[in-house]
């Protein structure tokens, strides 16, 4: 599993899709300073504000784009058969490539964060410490996203409709907070589906409360735990069940 991790992570880190994430995100930052100098107010939570936005959807788009083509390539390369066709479990394969999708996607976000939190020590900014929550919180959230990539991966047949769904559940995952209020105002039964849908999906929002950062409250340790057990067991439970869909799988 960690010679499969460690093939996966060192393919996807020399991808051009995180050459241009990673220009994506520093060209993101770097505008949000000009538009914080041109701002009425703190310049530096507007960089910090816009630049945690950056970091994230470059993240997770590279997770979602990346995550949802790694075992699509290997089949069309024919890659695949010669891991296969060894005493390898499929479950070590599909645990090995969540890691190395994860650890790829972990990377790219220290490397972005540690360009903001700099630039915010630069603007003078003497809570950019902070923003090292922020990191931490973020990559909990790529381990989920890491993982509902390779699930939706294994269940349907193109790359194209794993990110799809995997975009879409991040989305739901997202506004969380706000599709429960707004099922408040739908009628009993629609309300309750739709109260049940954002219990099912995974609590994305929770890994995006940007006041604690932005303002200098942050996190407490115990808060930052209970995120990465939350992350931990969905991201177990997603990569357990792609297993058991890829071993039902005739790849010969």
């Amino acid at each position: 599993m960690i010679s499969i991790a460690y093939c996966t992570f060192l393919e996807l880190i020399r991808s051009k899709t995180l050459v241009a994430a990673l220009i994506f995100a520093i060209l993101f930052i770097f505008i949000s300073s000009l538009l914080g100098s041109v701002t009425l107010g703190d310049q530096t939570l507007v960089v910090k504000s816009l630049g945690l936005a950056a970091l994230s959807l470059s993240c997770v788009g590279f997770s979602i784009f990346s995550g949802t083509k790694l075992i699509d390539q290997e089949l069309k390369a024919r890659t695949i058969f010669t891991v296969i066709s060894k005493p390898i479990q499929r479950s070590s394969y599909v645990f090995g490539k969540g890691l190395g999708m994860w650890f790829s996607s972990v990377s790219l976000l220290l490397v972005m964060s540690f360009i903001l939190i700099l630039w915010s020590f630069i603007l003078g900014d003497k809570k950019a410490h902070l923003l090292v929550e922020a990191t931490i919180l973020m990559s909990f959230e790529l381990l989920v996203v890491s993982s509902l990539a390779i699930f939706f991966t294994a269940l349907f047949v193109t790359p194209i409709l794993g990110g799809l769904a995997t975009g879409l559940i991040w989305i739901i995952g997202r506004t969380g907070e706000y599709l429960y209020q707004f099922s408040e105002n739908l009628p009993g039964v629609l309300s309750s589906i739709v109260k049940g849908v954002g219990a099912v999906v995974p609590q994305f929002y929770r890994y995006v409360q940007a006041e604690p950062i932005l303002y200098g409250s942050g996190f407490t340790a115990i808060e930052i735990l209970a995120s990465f057990g939350y992350s931990l067991f969905y991201a177990a439970l997603l990569l357990f069940f792609a297993t058991l869909i890829f071993e039902r799988k005739n790849i010969e």
